[in-house]
């Protein structure tokens, strides 16, 4: 299991401009030394990316940290965009569906995802099934977020795979009905990261050819009911990337490319 008691002091630069001056690096430094259960700087490490982690146990009274999380969908058994969503620099990565075209199988995929372990959650979107993603997981040592919650530094993440029905009888569609159900679990979690494969009907994120509309009925309904801080889907490509707001809501289509959560 991935060891999310440690606390990460990264891309301070960007949120905090003094945190990282030579002056304040090295109060951290003495204020706050290596613990048994902290981890070292990385070789490899960028200045000003990450100096140290320190024990969230051990240092209670140090609560500023920085997370990344790197959220991307419809990969479509394109390797190359593979490979280049996940060399993003992220704490976590959500594959929010359709890594490949059904009945394509997912042994490609897994081999490029393996060396990223559980930071690697998957969930099926329309052209994978449950079963599939589960199995998947297991295999390459990935994390399943289907219809799961994963509670990460106070915030909540939780993962909906499949779409709702489409002309094409893909075998990860679930109707209206099902989507609801399933949703309405979500419904009190607050702060909420809420990453569905289908995107909310009547969108900028759903929106198709000719200006159609193929989103869902249930996922909008959630969205305006209930309000999560953040959302992220996929599934329809010709909006992939865009970014909307939807009320209080910050809502994306990440699409292959990607999307890069800092929180």
């Amino acid at each position: 299991m991935i060891a999310w008691d440690h606390l990460f002091l990264c891309r301070a630069a960007e949120n905090r401009p003094d945190a990282f001056s030579s002056r304040s690096t090295e109060t951290l430094r003495r204020n706050y030394p290596p613990t048994p259960n902290s981890q070292p700087l990385p070789r490899k490490a960028r200045p000003g990316r990450c100096l140290f982690r320190a024990s969230l146990a051990a240092r209670g009274s140090l609560h500023w940290y920085a997370m990344r999380v790197q959220i991307f969908s419809d990969i479509h058994g394109d390797l190359k965009a593979l490979e280049r969503a996940v060399a993003v620099e992220a704490d976590i990565y959500i594959a929010a569906g359709d890594l490949v075209t059904w009945p394509a199988p997912l042994d490609d995929c897994g081999k490029i995802l393996t060396p990223l372990g559980e930071k690697l959650w998957a969930m099926p979107g329309n052209n994978e099934t449950d079963e599939q993603i589960a199995e998947f997981c297991a295999e390459y040592g990935l994390r399943n977020f289907h219809d799961m919650v994963i509670e990460v530094a106070g915030t909540h993440f939780a993962g909906l795979g499949y779409s709702n029905p489409t002309p094409f009888d893909t075998p990860g569609e679930y109707s209206e009905q099902e989507l609801e159900r399933r949703l309405a679990r979500f419904a009190a979690l607050q702060p909420l990261v809420l990453v569905c494969h289908a995107p909310p009907l009547d969108s900028p994120l759903d929106e198709s050819a000719g200006g159609n509309h193929f989103g869902s009925s249930a996922v909008r309904a959630f969205l305006d009911a209930h309000a999560p801080t953040y959302f992220f889907c996929g599934h329809i490509h010709e909006s992939a990337g865009r970014v909307a707001r939807m009320g209080p809501t910050l809502a994306a289509n990440v699409g292959k490319k990607g999307y890069l959560l800092e929180l």
